[in-house]
């Protein structure tokens, strides 16, 4: 939980692993610890970087055990041409490179591990990602001492020789926590978690010519199912023609690339296909494959329920292995058929407008929208159904997908649901929201920005009062920049008064407490960078249905006024004199946020749930020493 501390006497407020190539070429890049605002598993103390024939690999040293603590995140941005994004990065965070990052590679290590490649190209592009299309290979396992990140080097178009400069950074699990610490600077890097920071000394990698051993290992993959499909319609897309069609190995031990020396062939008349092939990697070294159908099964790219769709496994022992028989996509004809059924909670009667639905789609349609059905007396919608054949009963079968309210579809990535044996139900919330980010009641929140002085990003336009101001934001679903002519826009044109322009919106008990928004003139992305926003916080207390937030700056160039993009989620405390026998306490609240108060920092704390989502309080004035602090409930 995050804390704030005030101490109070009398009247008078007082300042109170994954295994990494044995071939002893690893460059290793030592980094300062103890030199951040956060330490422990955001202290990195060195980074070591090898490569296999195929692969890059990073282990982030920590100064403490992200096992026992997961909520860090690990990243590394990739300067490997001329060019790149010089004011952002590919999770939109206030981190960015003065050479101009052309990659970005963002992991996490709480719920089962993952990461993200991005690539910039005028726009960050999502590449590859553990949870979808992993084309990448992308790897991350953690140890009480480090993290290591694995991809593939071909998907950022490097290969043996290459030379590329980089940066590794720690942060928070906030959208807007900045380098909390950064590989390139043996000082702080930030003093708060949403200071921009920007890599001005890169370190610089080459890869490495690996003598990697070649070992030989027997694959075997039994085709009944896609043949039994094909026998049934020799038109299936899912069928295979044991006589006309082929099957190969494909993995990280020949850059996914299945070439006719990994073809498997045909054991006598049965569905079984085998061959023994050269896996080049070193011993302990983990290889990833699949089994890929030319020109069918489609899609040619096997799909296995043990891994819950990923990749298939092998851990080189020994230089001849052999690996045994498994079905294709771990499926065959005699596998039941399950029904995984999906339901979304809106939280809120007024999360869905009138005379609209809530859909959801996804690749089990086409991602083609499907009505749900709003359950009676709920706030429930529910109604789909996949019915999903030849599912074998230890399987897990990946479905990615979306819910959608109206047109808008949820802001967070690509559900993923690894659905088990069985008859499951999914259910979530909408966005995953939880009562506790998000308003819980309709308001009309007012917007203001003071334009005296702005100048656009650019140098252009500068302001001179003959501009329109619109708003623009997460919550209204970031309407196209520079089309000003459709609704969504023109309902955010500011009013003016001299310099200052306000607006009020109307917003809905779903809306996220955290407001990250920016202003704009005459309609163009101009008042910052990409994922240079403000974000504030709607601080409505209970029954409150109007509010209005601190007025704004436009950013433009003005680097104070950067600065002050980001509002402190809470805190501010402080303890005054109050009325006669009172002090009065005061900080900036916000909805879950309660004051707890004891009389010994060593002792127990009294939490306060009438504070919960106000900014004030009056407390009884004693003899002897008070505390104060703020307790975040959010999850």
């Amino acid at each position: 939980m995050t804390k704030t501390i005030k101490k109070i006497t009398l009247l008078a407020a007082m300042a109170g692993a994954l295994a990494l190539p044995s071939k002893g070429l690893a460059d290793i890049y030592p980094d300062a610890t103890g030199e951040v605002i956060s330490g422990g598993i955001l202290d990195i103390t060195s980074v070591e970087v090898t490569n296999t024939a195929y692969d890059l690999i990073f282990r982030i040293g920590l100064n403490s055990d992200p096992i026992a603590t997961d909520w860090g995140k690990y990243m590394v941005g990739f300067d490997t041409t001329p060019g790149g994004d010089t004011a952002g990065n590919g999770w939109a965070r206030p981190i960015s490179m003065a050479s101009g990052m052309d990659y970005w590679v963002g992991s996490w290590v709480d719920g089962g591990n993952g990461a993200e490649l991005r690539s910039y190209t005028g726009t960050w592009n999502l590449d590859s990602a553990t949870w979808g299309a992993n084309s990448a290979g992308l790897n991350v396992s953690k140890s009480t001492t480090n993290v290591t990140v694995r991809l593939s080097m071909a998907s950022m178009g490097l290969s043996v020789g290459s030379t590329f400069d980089f940066d590794v950074y720690s942060s928070g699990g906030g959208g807007g926590d900045s380098a909390i610490d950064a590989l390139s600077t043996s000082s702080q890097s930030v003093n708060d978690w949403g200071v921009p920071f920007q890599t001005t000394s890169n370190k610089t990698y080459t890869i490495a010519a690996v003598p990697t051993p070649t070992n030989r290992v027997f694959f075997s993959v039994d085709m009944e199912l896609p043949v039994y499909l094909y026998n049934q319609n020799p038109s299936d897309p899912a069928g295979f023609n044991p006589a006309a069609d082929s099957v190969y190995v494909s993995g990280t031990f020949n850059g996914w690339t299945p070439t006719a020396a990994y073809q498997l062939f045909r054991v006598g008349a049965s569905t079984v296909f085998t061959n023994t092939v050269d896996v080049l990697a070193n011993p302990g070294e983990t290889v990833s494959y699949k089994f890929y159908g030319n020109p069918y099964p489609v899609p040619n790219y096997e799909t296995p329920q043990i891994a819950c769709g990923g990749n298939r496994t092998l851990t080189i022992t020994s230089a001849n292995m052999t690996t045994p028989t498994v079905f294709w996509s771990d499926s065959k004809s005699t596998d039941p058929t399950n029904t995984i059924s999906f339901q979304v909670d809106m939280l809120f009667p007024d999360a869905v407008p009138p005379g609209t639905n809530v859909y959801i789609a996804g690749d089990f349609n086409g991602w083609t929208p499907v009505a749900l059905t709003n359950i009676p007396s709920t706030t429930i919608w529910a109604g789909f159904s996949v019915v999903a054949p030849y599912f074998p009963t230890n399987g897990c079968r990946p479905f990615t997908f979306k819910f959608i309210n109206g047109t808008t579809y949820e802001s967070i990535a690509n559900r993923v649901y690894n659905a088990p044996s069985g008859n499951p139900t999914f259910s979530a919330n909408f966005n995953n929201l939880v009562p506790c980010s998000v308003i819980g009641q309709p308001a009309m929140v007012t917007f203001s920005v003071d334009m005296a002085g702005s100048t656009g990003t650019g140098g252009t336009p500068v302001y001179d009062g003959t501009q329109n101001v619109y708003l623009n934001g997460e919550f209204a679903g970031w309407w196209t920049w520079g089309d000003t002519t459709n609704s969504a826009a023109t309902n955010l044109l500011m009013s003016k008064s001299g310099d200052i322009y306000s607006i009020t919106v109307p917003l809905p008990s779903a809306t996220k407490t955290r407001l990250v928004y920016k202003y704009s003139m005459d309609g163009a992305d101009n008042e910052g960078g990409f994922g240079q926003d403000h974000i504030r916080y709607v601080r409505t207390a209970p029954g409150q249905t109007n509010f209005s937030l601190p007025q704004d700056k436009f950013t433009g160039t003005n680097a104070v006024n950067i600065a002050n993009l980001v509002e402190p989620k809470f805190g501010n405390l402080k303890a005054v004199a109050g009325a006669p026998g009172q002090v009065a306490v005061t900080w900036s609240g916000l909805k879950c946020v309660q004051l707890q108060t004891s009389t010994d920092l060593t002792g127990g704390w009294t939490s306060l749930p009438d504070t919960d989502g106000t900014s004030s309080t009056n407390w009884p004035n004693a003899v002897g020493q008070r505390y104060f602090r703020l307790i975040d409930n959010n999850p």
